[in-house]
Formats: structure tokens, C-alpha cells, sequence
């Protein structure tokens, strides 16, 4: 009687960012995994229990169910990685802050079109492509715009703050 060897099934690659990693790593898991397969995985990179953890495809702002199949589409798609269903965002400008909450798989973007429109500071329309989102703790680093919210939540909290600054604006110098 023949065996199969089960470590050698077809795997695929999926791309996950989330709480505790620095950078969107690869977890590989069988062809017809489900999110949970997600999960275990990349419980391993973030070093925390898999249980947990919850599971967001990107800007969506509902986890996703454990027992969920992954489309054959995910393929190139971010999924998210979080303790928390929510994160509390607040923005720093001027003298003037906004809160709101967001998925922890919300990317930078999505804030910083929040935070520029009608919804946050309402930024002047000719210089709000420049504006840029930075930690507060360390203002002197932008954050990503393709990153998720909730790689830059510390803690048990499940918030963060930003400063909203205007970016390096090129003037033509060598």
C-alpha cells in the first residue's frame, strides 16, 4: 500500500503584514488552505498565540472567518494580521487633533486620505498630495503609504498616534 507524503503538498505563497513585523512577509500554506491555515502560520513570525489573532483582507474593516477559503485571486494580495478588530487613530496637526477607528488592516493611505479630506483637517487641495504621515513617537520617519495600520500598534492598547507633516518636496537641487 502506497502513502502520500503530506509535507510534500502544493503550497502557495500569501502575503501577510501585521503586528510585530517590520516589512510584508510570505507564509506558505497548502493550495486549499483556509485563513485559519493564515493564521497558524504567521502566529509563528508575530510570537503570538494563534488564537488570538484575527485575520483582515486589506481595507476591509471586518476579520475575515477562520474557516474562510482563500480565493485563488488572493494571489499578490496583503492580508493582516492583528490581535485587535479595531484600532483608534489619532492625528496630530498644528495644534488641532482627529480621532477615528479603523481595521488594523487599513493602509497608511486610507488614513491620510482621511485625515487631508472633508472628514479630518480638510487640507488645502494643492498641498495635500504632499502631506505624509509620521509616528509621533519618532516624527521624523514617514510611514509607508502601502503599509497597514496596525503594523505601528504597540502594545495592548490598539491605537495610535500620528503626526500629519508635509513630505520632502523635491526643488529641482542636485
Amino acid at each position: 500500500m502506497n502513502t502520500i507524503d503530506t509535507s510534500l503538498t502544493a503550497k502557495r505563497a500569501v502575503f501577510v503584514d501585521g503586528q510585530h513585523l517590520a516589512d510584508v512577509c510570505s507564509v506558505y500554506i497548502p493550495e486549499e488552505a483556509t485563513a485559519r491555515s493564515v493564521v497558524e502560520e504567521a502566529a509563528k513570525l508575530v510570537g503570538v498565540a494563534a488564537e488570538l489573532l484575527r485575520i483582515f483582507r486589506e481595507d476591509e474593516q471586518e476579520s475575515m472567518a477562520l474557516d474562510a477559503k482563500l480565493e485563488v485571486d488572493a494571489d499578490g494580495i496583503t492580508l493582516h494580521i492583528h490581535q485587535a478588530e479595531k484600532v483608534r487613530v489619532k492625528v496630530n496637526y498644528k495644534e488641532h487633533q482627529k480621532e477615528a477607528t479603523f481595521s488594523p488592516a487599513t493602509r497608511i493611505q486610507v488614513v491620510l486620505d482621511w485625515v487631508v479630506g472633508p472628514h479630518g483637517f480638510h487640507v488645502d487641495s494643492a498641498i495635500a498630495p504632499e502631506m505624509e504621515l509620521a509616528l509621533a513617537a519618532n516624527p521624523v520617519e514617514e510611514v509607508p503609504r502601502t503599509a497597514h495600520l496596525g503594523r505601528y500598534v504597540s502594545g495592548h492598547h490598539h491605537e495610535v498616534d500620528f503626526d500629519l507633516v508635509r513630505g520632502i518636496i523635491p526643488n529641482g537641487a542636485p
